[in-house]
């Protein structure tokens, strides 16, 4: 009887001794993954910035490439603004003349 005893009070110290390591390795486990995890989630954050950096300069430049775009559009359509003024000015300045010339004629 004493010896079972003693058997089992072995047996539950190296099961004690067995749940301690396997309580301590399960915790290094934890902390490996949680390190893991903490590390990826940086290198995702750290990706998204530089993706967001990037789209944001791709943006803008599609923007500047627009707004370039834009003003060369409004320049042209001034120089034919322009142009069609002129040769408004230039018309109505020969039916003036003509209708001038037509009057002293008629005179």
């Amino acid at each position: 009887m004493k010896q079972q005893m003693e058997k089992v009070e072995a047996d539950l110290s190296r099961s004690k001794v067995l749940r301690e390591k396997q309580s301590k390795e399960f915790s290094w486990q934890l902390e490996e993954l949680k390190q893991r995890y903490e590390q990826q989630i940086v290198e995702l954050k750290l990706e998204h910035e530089q993706e967001k950096t990037h789209l944001f300069q791709q943006h803008n430049a599609e923007k500047d490439c627009l707004v370039r775009h834009h003003e060369r559009e409004i320049e042209k359509l001034e120089k034919q603004s322009r142009a069609a003024m002129a040769e408004h000015e230039s018309k109505t300045q020969e039916c003036r003349k003509r209708d001038g010339q037509v009057m002293i004629n008629n005179v």
